[in-house]
């Protein structure tokens, strides 16, 4: 069952949906991104691929950064660094949830978690660009990105 305020992450034709459905929300907190674990995310003994992981808490931080910054546009990871807690199994809640956005003058540093029904499932932090100049980047604002990945 997805919890209330999650919405599908609409398909893109990018990798995100290779490890769709995937759904999103933006709380007061930041962007939380979750996941009800398929087969399709799981590796050869059944537990959720690291991978998988670690795309969905790439996408959250990504997202807290554009969120912070009032614009989403390009902001590629330079390092994510991952912490494996315990697994999630097939049909599993797990959401991605961001703790801290430090805004710097070229590079974001983030903090979080993906949480699953037993607990924390693994730990990360990570540090993204951020363009030079921001009004001039390619983007869009924050609300016209909801709009977008909400598929309407």
């Amino acid at each position: 069952m997805i919890p209330e305020g999650f919405e599908v992450f609409s398909e893109d034709n990018s990798f995100h949906d290779s490890i769709a459905p995937i759904y999103f929300r933006i709380i007061d907190s930041g962007p939380e991104i979750g996941a009800l674990v398929e087969q399709k995310h799981c590796n050869p003994v059944d537990f959720m691929h690291g991978g998988v992981m670690m795309s969905i808490l790439d996408i959250a931080f990504s997202t807290a950064v554009s969120v912070s910054l009032g614009k989403f546009t390009s902001t590629p990871t330079i390092s994510l660094n991952f912490y494996f807690i315990t697994g999630a199994k097939v049909s599993d809640w797990v959401v991605a949830k961001v703790d801290t956005v430090t805004l710097k003058r070229t590079v974001d540093f983030v903090s979080g978690s993906i949480e699953g029904p037993r607990g924390s499932v693994a730990r990360a932090s990570g540090c993204f660009k951020i363009p030079a100049d921001i009004d001039a980047a390619l983007g869009m604002s924050v609300e016209d990105y909801l709009v977008w990945r909400r598929g309407k």
